[in-house]
């Protein structure tokens, strides 16, 4: 067998049991193992053992397989230290994975992903059939997990908000409308950052009121302001630009189309449209193989949600009343579409 065969086979053989790694890193992150570990220091695996209640011996064999994949060192038989890798799971490391962690891995998530194949047929997602229940009412109905989603959300490792405040030109808007800009976050950095601008977080009646009550972007004063409505049905007019980020991926393509046909009765010619998303590069051998994996997510856990490539985007652009998009990339996962009113 040639060299490059027996690469192939390693690298194959360690994707066919990609879900016990997975599984191995949420047992870490359940245990916080990284953060009783100060970094640069090394502790003894049985102080460590005895501190969680765990037999040493076992806690040893964890994070020496741990170890075979570059997260946590081990030092002779008994002590255990921290990679670069393990770093990334103490929970006051800026870009940390520990809620990540916990979330990919959690129960629902193993068991739906175990239904793959009931996935790929028509009907029921796979959550559905596995779970009884959709996505949403899941978590209702099981608040500890509804915490690890919550706080995988919250502590994702990038700020692709940052990022398209500080990438996107927006010094020559007046007003710019969020649809379904939730609890603002995304203005809250636009506004930040252009002082002149106006702002408008428009989404659900429940989820302005909520926002709104918060009072996260209350230091604008007349700047911005929440207002609670359908996309669906009727937006904020006037708007010199208007975003849907993360948006568009949740609905099928009749509905984008809609929704976009919306944003476009409310402005005038000329004015813009940026959708911010994350994108399938049409070849997949060349794209974020992570977008890959969030589109198959999607498919088993909710209908219509789904990621795009840029071409299908501008479909629906098109579709809507809007001009040729400039793709504009940003340093974290999503990209931005803009596109102008025709």
């Amino acid at each position: 067998m040639a060299l490059d065969q027996d690469d192939d086979l390693r690298e194959l053989s360690l994707l066919i049991q990609g879900y016990q790694i997975a599984r191995l890193i949420k047992s870490a992150a359940d245990l916080e193992l990284a953060d009783k570990i100060e970094p640069g220091a090394i502790v003894a695996v049985k102080d460590l053992g005895a501190s969680l209640q765990i037999e040493p011996a076992r806690l040893l064999r964890l994070l020496r397989a741990l170890a075979a994949f570059g997260v946590f060192t081990i030092e002779g038989s008994s002590w255990v230290g921290h990679s670069k890798k393990s770093l990334l799971l103490r929970t006051d490391t800026k870009k940390s994975l520990h809620h990540m962690a916990r979330f990919w891995a959690m129960p629902s998530n193993w068991s739906t992903w175990a239904a793959l194949d009931h996935g790929l047929r028509s009907g029921p997602t796979a959550s559905e059939i596995v779970l009884g229940a959709s996505r949403m009412e899941y978590f209702n109905a099981h608040p500890d997990e509804a915490a690890i989603f919550n706080s995988a959300m919250a502590h994702r490792p990038e700020d692709s908000h940052a990022d398209v405040a500080e990438i996107y030109d927006f010094s020559g808007a007046s007003l710019i409308v969020d649809v379904g800009g939730g609890n603002g976050a995304l203005l809250q950095n636009i506004l930040s950052h252009y002082r002149s601008a106006k702002g408008v977080t428009f989404d659900r009646e429940e989820v302005v009121r909520a926002a709104d009550h918060l009072g996260r972007l209350s230091e604008f004063g007349g700047r911005h302001r929440f207002q609670g409505g359908n996309f669906l049905e009727h937006m904020t007019a006037g708007g010199d630009v208007y975003i849907l980020s993360d948006v568009l991926s949740s609905f099928p393509d009749e509905a984008c189309v809609k929704i976009l046909q919306i944003c476009r009765a409310a402005m005038e010619k000329g004015r813009w449209v940026l959708v911010v998303e994350r994108l399938l590069d049409p070849d997949p051998t060349k794209g974020n193989p992570s977008d890959f994996l969030i589109d198959i997510h999607f498919m088993l856990n909710y209908r219509d949600a789904h990621l795009r490539t840029p071409s299908e985007y501008q479909q629906l652009l098109s579709a809507a009343g809007f001009g040729p998009m400039r793709l504009i990339r940003t340093t974290s996962s999503v990209a931005i579409l803009e596109s102008s009113a025709e």
